[in-house]
């Protein structure tokens, strides 16, 4: 009896632990979280999931997710726990997300979920023991493989998308960098990790759920390798180069500004377009190509051309070409488009009726 009485106390005792445990649990942010946001229109809404614990410092760490994307492990930067308040920003997610909350006394961690001048409600519930897995930190990097490198890959479909990827090494010598689709949002996206052991190269990009292995060539002129996105890989070799627009040509006065054209697409219709045309500051050429519907979006040009008085351009996201010549008094440009290699048709650019004028 006496050892049945002590066996129950124990297990009494443990009960009573366990819940005062839980219950601290409860009243911290250790842990991971996970919640929803409202999408865009059409998209429904988006699972977010947040880690957080400390690290063997005692330093506050995390990431965040949104699984549905899917994009995992992001590093949080600008991490404050000030508890019941929390505060992070996530690197690499479009319009500089960060998120502002507090620790509710029913142990909901509710607050705003910001990306640019969009503010989102985002209540998390705590689901269990934090899972922060961050990523390794960064080699150091060889001067050889420092500065900037440009590379394009068909993506299959209508994809073929020109990348922009840049290295430098922090005053510690350990490599840093970022990444840019200029097809895509043609958004600087900070490299997640990067590791290089003598010729060869490999970094991690957690905001696209992207990574890269390669090795540089004797010469040190390119880096040849395979880019893994998701279940997809291809082979992808970077070149040396400022940016993408390093193989655009100098752009000529005549052509800067805004054309429009309407493009004859048969059964889809009559498209109409606007060609935007610009320059960087050594007078490198620029530009976008959208059409005149509300919610176009514009689309960057890569490899824009130009010889005496013709002019060509990629839109790398449509796998379109554009392949035309300016008349003498430099009011329209006449050519051909060519969209996913599929069709071919006329094509002449103007100047907008109320620039003409001018």
């Amino acid at each position: 009896m006496q050892i049945s009485f002590r066996l129950a106390a124990l297990a009494a005792a443990a009960a009573v632990l366990n819940l005062m445990g839980w219950a601290q649990a409860s009243r911290t942010v250790n842990g991971e979280w996970k919640g929803t946001i409202k999408g865009p229109k059409g998209i429904g809404d988006i699972a977010i999931v947040v880690d957080l614990t400390k690290s063997p410092k005692g330093e506050w760490i995390g990431t965040f997710g949104m699984p549905d994307v899917p994009v995992t492990g992001l590093p949080l930067d600008k991490l404050v726990v000030r508890e019941p308040n929390i505060s992070f920003a996530v690197p690499g997610v479009p319009g500089a997300a960060s998120f502002e909350g507090k620790l509710s006394p029913d142990g909901q961690l509710a607050g705003t979920f910001i990306t640019g001048s969009s503010k989102t409600p985002l209540s998390l519930t705590r689901t269990g023991q934090a899972k922060v897995a961050l990523p390794t930190a960064n080699s150091a990097l060889a001067k050889g493989f420092e500065g900037a490198w440009w590379g394009s890959y068909d993506a299959g479909g209508p994809n073929r998308y020109h990348l922009v990827l840049k290295l430098s090494r922090r005053p510690d010598g350990a490599a840093m960098g970022t990444f840019t689709n200029i097809d895509g949002d043609n958004v600087e996206t900070p490299i997640t990790s990067i590791d290089q052991v003598g010729n060869y190269l490999t970094f991690e990009v957690r905001p696209l759920a992207a990574s890269f292995r390669g090795s540089l060539n004797t010469a040190g002129t390119n880096i040849a390798g395979e880019w893994k996105q998701g279940a997809n890989t291809t082979p992808l070799t970077f070149g040396r180069g400022a940016s993408i627009n390093s193989i655009n040509s100098v752009l000529p006065k005549p052509l800067e500004g805004n054309w429009e054209s309407t493009f004859d697409a048969g059964t889809e219709g009559k498209i109409d377009f606007v060609l935007k045309l610009g320059h960087i500051a050594d007078g490198t050429a620029t530009g976008t190509l959208s059409n005149k519907e509300p919610n176009s979006k514009a689309l960057p040009l890569s490899v824009i051309l130009v010889k005496g008085n013709t002019i060509s351009f990629d839109v790398g996201l449509i796998k379109g070409k554009f392949h035309g010549t300016w008349n003498a008094i430099g009011n329209a440009v006449a050519g051909t488009y060519e969209m996913q290699e599929i069709m071919t048709a006329p094509m002449t650019f103007k100047r907008p009726v109320s620039a003409s004028k001018k």
